[in-house]
């Protein structure tokens, strides 16, 4: 049990680590923002990957979902499984994590977003805080270095190592 808990909390902490946007009180989130459009929030992440501190996972168009945590020498953690999108503007990725000395562990991640103005506004499901995700005319010192066209994940892991085949 300690094990799955150390997992849990060492993906909750990958995941975290990636998002290097500028966090915006909810208040600051605009009080007519609407839920994002599904179209919308799938040309964001789709064969995109999502580049984490200690980690990546790539959203591949068919809406299959592989990542990797560790380090650049030493991959620790794999995951497979399935990206989707809500009609009220939510991206989650639900896969089962593998890896060291703990079971495989199934676990989904969401994020919500909402537009403003042409601003999209993201948080961590369900009561994070909001950031602006992605500007038209991104301000100095704004990093959008998160999401990266084309897969940076699967080359790093064999079809055996995260139990699908290519």
């Amino acid at each position: 049990m300690l094990n799955i808990m150390k997992l849990c909390v060492l993906l909750l902490g990958v995941i975290w680590s990636g998002a290097s946007v500028s966090a915006v009180n909810a208040s600051a989130l605009p009080p007519h923002a609407r839920s994002a459009p599904v179209h919308m929030i799938l040309s964001l992440y789709s064969e995109k990957t999502w580049v984490w501190a200690k980690g990546a996972g790539y959203f591949a168009p068919n809406l299959k979902f592989v990542a990797w945590s560790g380090t650049r020498r030493r991959i620790e953690y794999i995951a497979a499984g399935r990206w989707f999108v809500t009609p009220k503007g939510t991206m989650c990725f639900q896969a089962v994590w593998r890896g060291g000395d703990v079971n495989p562990v199934e676990k989904r991640t969401c994020f919500d977003h909402r537009i403003d103005a042409g601003l999209v506004y993201q948080r961590r499901a369900p009561r994070g805080m909001w950031y602006e995700f992605k500007p038209d005319a991104p301000a100095p010192g704004y990093r959008l270095r998160q999401l990266t066209s084309g897969d940076l994940v699967s080359a790093k892991m064999t079809p055996l190592d995260i139990g699908i085949a290519r």
